[in-house]
């Protein structure tokens, strides 16, 4: 259980390099400015950010609602090893919520989650999934509807349909800490 919340804590800290203000575009294919909406699009982008990087098909950064959304094939890597899968990342600067949808995985040296809308909200530094989620820890698996990690605590809350399997033990509950 130590790696899984040691695990949890891994997935949540790759959102936390966009609420940097120095994101830099390391590589592109083209770049264009969408005037009326206000809107840059960038073209296969690469950013960079204290040793992690951001990859996707496209990239739009909005100056007026202060959004940034990376479509198709997102990639963040981490210095850590930490890799980061989604279809769609959306990060709005004004509540400083990231969120991540379509695909999601999460994959370190030791463990996986998997889910299909993972949040994290940088303010509270809370993460949360809803509509289910799996972790894959060597030969453990965590299943759950909904998953909450406080950063703060370093707590891992599950709710609804909670299933741990081991080799050893199935364990069936609502709530788990």
């Amino acid at each position: 259980m130590k790696k899984l919340l040691f695990f949890l804590f891994v997935i949540f800290f790759p959102t936390l390099l966009l609420a940097q203000s120095t994101i830099t575009v390391v590589s592109n294919i083209k770049v264009t400015y969408d005037q009326k909406r206000g809107t840059y699009r960038w073209y296969r982008p690469v950013f960079a950010h204290e040793g992690s990087t951001l990859a996707a098909d496209s990239s739009d950064f909005n100056e007026g609602d202060n959004f940034f959304d990376a479509y198709g094939n997102v990639v963040i890597t981490q210095p850590n090893g930490t890799v980061v899968y989604a279809d769609k990342l959306h990060y709005t600067e004004e509540t400083r919520q990231a969120l991540l949808t379509g695909n999601v995985r999460m994959v370190d040296q030791s463990a996986t989650l998997t889910t299909n809308y993972l949040t994290y909200n940088m303010k509270s530094k809370l993460g949360t999934y809803h509509g289910g989620g799996r972790i894959i820890n060597g030969t453990d698996t965590l299943d759950s509807k909904n998953g909450y990690y406080f950063e703060n605590s370093q707590d891992a809350y599950f709710r609804h349909e909670v299933v741990v399997r081991t080799p050893e033990v199935l364990i069936n509950t609502d709530t788990m800490r």
